[in-house]
């Protein structure tokens, strides 16, 4: 928290309120032994939730009764002084509702991710190559996964939101109900207030009056509209993101194929994986860039088919232009998810068709490299101002059959 004051001295600092309540677990272990240990969890989740000052003060007595009704007044006072005196303001919903918060209460995000980290590090003993080159592939797997929420975003209506703010205009009209503008000044969305104006004019919510956290469907910085943008640079800074030196245990590989790749391409390689040449390799090639491992093929299959059901008439208008039934062909390929044997041939991954479908499944930008042309297959339902932040995946096609 002091880097943090230092560093960002106008951010707001909230606490984790998973962390606190993990410390008052090291401090007083005691509670969680006993049989009040449901009864202790309960209160204080209600009371770190309180929605008025109020609210808190009532729950700040009902947790210091239970607590000395059970002999544990020494526990009171340690979250007291300790939590409640000095910081609720960072971790009290009353409080965190005045600041831009976006309900986010834990760091477990985070928490998580390292925790996705460790697993990929087999040990303490690491050296910093192989950790950064660890921490790139969880990164590059978290946008895709990422990536894919914000194209499910951009495909799907929903009908209504189950949101705080349902039937508050209405309550505020019957009952005089006050408006606190809780959910414009925590979440950047309309309030109760704000929806009865809306109601009363009989007009839909303006797009700029939610926050462009909401309405932001890609992982570019927010950028106004009169700020001139320099593309070359971008697309620079885009190929410098994979200007990583290659692994001494990838260097046979470079040499196996390099005379099957492009040579403009070599600066820029980072990694050669061979994988398993079983009719799936197309598909396991796909599921390695995109930091799933290559025995994901099956579900690298699968999201493509799904992508192609969803959108069965876009497909059709594009694949079918020159090849009558190429779309219902396409599909077929992807109908394959036997273990036990190889693929055959009508199984395989078929280009260009299956390149610009793992574009659009995965939100990514796929580059495929031959020895005498190259292709490049990017997401045709999004402009020029998402594609900067796409994964980029190459994979190279070096025999006929691999």
């Amino acid at each position: 928290m002091n880097a943090c004051k230092q560093v960002f001295p106008n951010a707001t600092r909230n606490l984790c309120r998973w962390h606190i309540r993990e410390n008052i677990k090291k401090k007083w272990k005691g509670i969680y032994d006993s049989e009040a240990r449901e009864d202790f969890a309960l209160l204080w989740t209600v009371l770190c939730e309180s929605p008025t000052f109020d609210d808190y003060e009532y729950n700040c007595l009902k947790l210091q009764e239970m607590l000395c009704n059970i002999g544990k007044e020494k526990v009171w006072d340690y979250i007291h002084h300790s939590w409640l005196d000095r910081d609720k303001e960072k971790f009290v919903s009353c409080w965190m509702a005045d600041r831009l918060n976006f309900d986010e209460t834990t760091t477990n995000r985070v928490e998580s991710q390292h925790e996705n980290l460790k697993r990929h590090l087999n040990g303490a003993n690491n050296t910093l190559h192989a950790l950064a080159a660890y921490a790139l592939e969880v990164r590059e797997a978290q946008k895709v996964a990422i990536g894919a929420t914000f194209e499910h975003s951009r495909i799907k209506l929903k009908k209504d939101h189950n949101i705080q703010e349902n039937g508050k205009p209405e309550k505020m009209t019957e009952s005089g109900y006050t408006c606190r503008h809780q959910l414009r000044t925590s979440m950047g969305l309309s309030c109760a207030c704000e929806l009865e104006q809306h109601l009363n004019k009989g007009v839909p919510i303006p797009l700029k009056s939610i926050d462009s956290f909401w309405r932001k469907l890609d992982f570019d910085p927010v950028v106004a509209l009169e700020e001139e943008q320099d593309f070359e640079a971008k697309m620079e800074e885009l190929k410098q993101t994979i200007l990583i030196l290659v692994d001494p245990k990838d260097i046979a590989a470079v040499k196996r194929y390099k005379d099957l790749i492009p040579s403009w391409s070599y600066p820029y390689i980072a990694r050669i994986i061979d994988v398993k040449p079983d009719g799936n390799c197309g598909f396991r090639a796909i599921a390695e860039g995109l930091g799933m491992g290559q025995k994901s093929w099956s579900k690298v299959r699968v999201a493509m088919k799904n992508e192609m059901d969803r959108n069965p008439d876009w497909w059709r208008a594009r694949l079918n232009t020159e090849q009558p039934e190429f779309f219902e062909r396409a599909r077929n390929h992807l109908e394959f998810y036997e273990t036990v044997k190889d693929a055959p041939r009508n199984r395989w991954f078929q280009l260009p068709a299956h390149g610009y479908m793992v574009a659009q499944a995965f939100n990514c930008v796929l580059i495929l490299l031959e020895p005498h042309s190259s292709q490049n297959f990017f997401p045709m339902r999004e402009g020029l101002e998402q594609f900067r932040n796409h994964p980029v995946l190459a994979i190279a096609n070096v025999t006929d059959t691999h």
